[in-house]
């Protein structure tokens, strides 16, 4: 049985008695390391999948530690996970990082790519800053209990609620000291919610940091505007 040991300078086939002969050790100011073992019953394997015998590393210990006394650096160390000596260069290990949380805007309001879909609504939602967060899951959990087949998107940085070949009838946004919920046909609910709009169609809802004061009301408002025809503007 044979295999290769050492590094690139030099390559011997093992085979004979257990020896190590290293050259740098002596006067003669080669660098080649030689290697040869007989393969013994008991092996182990070493980093790359090759066959090594206790003889083998500590052949490769003493002739590491003559590396070291000569300050000698092995470009081979590292294929073979030898500990490379004391003031050798070693490369910098590559830091990680997380993905960067969502630009905040003016309000507090999230910066979120346009996108289709519950995904992108989940993204705005979760970087809602402090007490508005949990009114915009509440706001989300409560539109989709109304409405279970609701559509989701984000543009311009808000959510938006809308039924399928009908437009989207619901939005909102964070600003400072509330969150806006917009109805884009809430003129025609019963009665309209009280926050007028320079468009005469819409009306909104102003919920503060104490949360919904008349959620029944809110329910009534989702259902009743669901099943109006919507806003077309995408």
């Amino acid at each position: 049985m044979a295999g290769h040991i050492g590094g690139p300078q030099s390559r011997s086939i093992w085979r004979g008695s257990a020896y190590a002969s290293h050259s740098r050790c002596t006067d003669t100011g080669k660098s080649a390391t030689t290697l040869s073992v007989n393969a013994p019953r008991s092996l182990s394997t070493d980093s790359m999948g090759m066959m090594r015998s206790p003889s083998v590393d500590r052949a490769d210990a003493a002739c590491c530690r003559a590396d070291a006394a000569v300050g000698f650096v092995d470009p081979a160390a590292s294929m073979f996970q030898i500990s490379s000596p004391k003031g050798a260069r070693t490369m910098p290990e590559r830091q990680t990082t997380g993905a960067k949380a969502p630009k905040l805007l003016s309000g507090g309001n999230p910066q979120i790519p346009k996108g289709d879909g519950d995904e992108p609504v989940q993204a705005f939602i979760a970087a809602m800053p402090g007490w508005k967060q949990p009114i915009g899951r509440h706001l989300d959990d409560l539109i989709v209990a109304m409405v279970p087949q609701v559509r989701k998107a984000v543009r311009w940085n808000s959510p938006f609620y809308g039924v399928e070949d009908s437009g989207w009838f619901l939005s909102f946004h964070c600003f400072t000291n509330y969150v806006k919920l917009a109805f884009f046909r809430g003129a025609d609910l019963e009665p309209p919610p009280p926050e007028s709009s320079k468009d005469p169609s819409a009306r909104y809802l102003h919920i503060h940091g104490h949360g919904i004061d008349d959620e029944a009301q809110l329910r009534d408002w989702i259902a009743q505007a669901a099943a109006l025809p919507g806003w077309e503007g995408f």
